[in-house]
């Protein structure tokens, strides 16, 4: 019996796939500044003095289901968490002890937000920051008998990754728990719009959130075109696992990202900051890129990282 040939493009696609997805390389210079961004940005999100409402958890997530974190609610306890992810964040940066310190910032991190959020205030806002951190110590870990050059390349293709499949995960709950008609649903997300308007409203009474958004009933106008938006961001975020192919790639699928969260905040005023700041220091990498032009500009032939 026999089988025919794969044709030209199916032969192209498959080795697309086969030159990329891989640890690219990425210089000591690239990585610290990544690193200092990074810091910037976990050290930021322990900066709120006092995010505890109550000294108490009675709405348990995650660890709070097994363990009493209302400790974390006595004087001076998040003021030394605050010091302690200072100097974690500080190690960080000058890459000192890794295997110890990324650990350390995990933990602290994801102990203060699980309170937080067991306080019936849920915040995922800071969620994908946790798992940045979860993988990053993960591969310390893992690939500690890596040279450094390799562990740089690990390190940063995992980031882009859990990033990445952040997006593809929320994608596939839109499948499941839409059975597959969420596109063609996505033209009724006007009413879900108006209701948070009319919450954020009632909690604060805040005068200038007092009316439906124009945003939401002109979409309600145009449920086609509410489709052809909000699908547009469902197909990126089923995709997006297709900027761990290589640099250039990363960097677009990141702008897209961004350009879909500032559609996001128009439409329905969630921000998601920290998404967007991930997207600018992992997958976009700015100064990665100036780097490189700076490289070209020296010679004719530049290394493929800098």
């Amino acid at each position: 019996m026999t089988h025919a040939a794969p044709s030209g493009w199916m032969q192209k696609l498959c080795a697309w796939f086969r030159n990329g997805f891989e640890g690219d390389p990425i210089s000591l210079r690239d990585w610290t500044l990544m690193r200092i961004a990074f810091a910037a940005l976990v050290l930021n999100t322990f900066l709120d003095w006092h995010p505890y409402a109550y000294a108490a958890q009675p709405a348990p997530v995650g660890i709070a289901r097994w363990f009493n974190l209302t400790w974390l609610h006595q004087d001076g306890v998040y003021q030394g968490m605050l010091a302690l992810a200072s100097v974690c964040c500080a190690a960080y940066v000058f890459g000192i002890g890794l295997r110890i310190v990324l650990p350390l910032l995990t933990a602290a991190q994801i102990v203060v937000y699980t309170y937080q959020n067991s306080q019936g205030f849920t915040h995922h806002g800071v969620q994908l920051i946790s798992m940045v951190l979860l993988f990053q110590t993960i591969v310390v870990w893992w690939k500690r008998g890596e040279s450094p050059e390799k562990l740089r390349a690990w390190l940063w293709f995992y980031s882009r990754g859990i990033i990445l499949f952040s997006y593809v995960a929320s994608a596939l709950t839109k499948i499941i728990n839409t059975k597959g008609l969420w596109v063609w649903r996505s033209k009724y997300l006007c009413i879900e719009i108006i209701k948070t308007r009319r919450y954020d409203y009632y909690k604060d009474l805040n005068p200038e959130l007092l009316g439906d958004p124009a945003s939401a009933l002109w979409l309600m106008h145009y449920p086609v075109i509410a489709q052809l938006m909000f699908g547009a961001g469902f197909f990126l975020e089923v995709f997006a696992f297709l900027g761990l192919r290589d640099r250039c790639w990363s960097a677009l699928v990141g702008l897209s990202l961004i350009a879909m969260h500032q559609g996001i905040t128009w439409l329905m005023g969630l921000p998601f900051e920290n998404h967007q700041w991930l997207d600018l220091i992992f997958l976009i990498n700015i100064p990665g890129w100036l780097l490189l032009l700076w490289a070209k500009s020296q010679a004719p032939q530049f290394p493929a990282s800098i």
